[in-house]
């Protein structure tokens, strides 16, 4: 069996990992994709084309 230190610092991770999940899909459900290729989002260019 766990320590219930372990025991609880698991749980705490758990939790909190979980809350910081659902923050993420709450920000960032509706923000719309730029109409970039990955490439160009990675590299941050904002070279449009012609």
């Amino acid at each position: 069996m766990l320590k219930p230190l372990t025991r609880d610092i698991l749980i705490t991770l758990v939790i909190k990992i979980s809350l910081l999940i659902l923050l993420w899909f709450v920000c960032f459900k509706n923000v719309e994709k730029p109409h970039q290729s990955n490439e160009q989002w990675l590299l941050g260019s904002v070279q449009e084309k012609k």
